[in-house]
């Protein structure tokens, strides 16, 4: 009977890691989806845009461009040569009962996107690369 407690609350735990782990990649694909819209719309209108304009234009999901998705909140300036994205999480925690991610994210016009678990503050541009090439090219 012991047992079977301790592996039941083992899943739940872990069920709860996973669903944290599940915003933070959603964040990072959040975020590839901001560099790859940012590309076509300055390649259209010759200057990079806000959330709001990149969702109007059918670049990103109306989500995101509401500023907040999946456990995050995105924020992202735009002038006509640079723009910076940030994506914080909306309740900061390393498991689902206690937030909705730890890591925060950083993007700019280069394309590089960096993270760190900045306890719920915003990454920017001395955070770590991720080290994924599915990520960064």
């Amino acid at each position: 009977m012991r047992n079977s407690f301790h592996l039941v609350l083992c899943i739940f735990v872990l069920t709860l890691s996973a669903c944290t782990r599940w915003n933070m990649d959603a964040a990072v694909g959040s975020m590839m989806s901001i560099r790859d819209g940012e590309a076509k719309f300055r390649a259209e209108h010759g200057h990079y845009a806000t959330l709001r304009e990149l969702g109007s234009n059918g670049l990103i999901e109306s989500t995101l461009a509401s500023g907040n998705s999946r456990g995050y909140k995105f924020t992202l300036t735009a002038t006509v040569n640079s723009y910076e994205a940030r994506a914080v999480p909306t309740t900061y925690g390393s498991n689902a009962y206690s937030g909705t991610g730890s890591m925060s994210f950083y993007l700019n016009q280069y394309g590089i996107i960096r993270g760190s678990d900045k306890n719920g503050e915003e990454a920017n541009e001395s955070d770590p690369v991720l080290m994924r090439k599915d990520i960064n090219p």
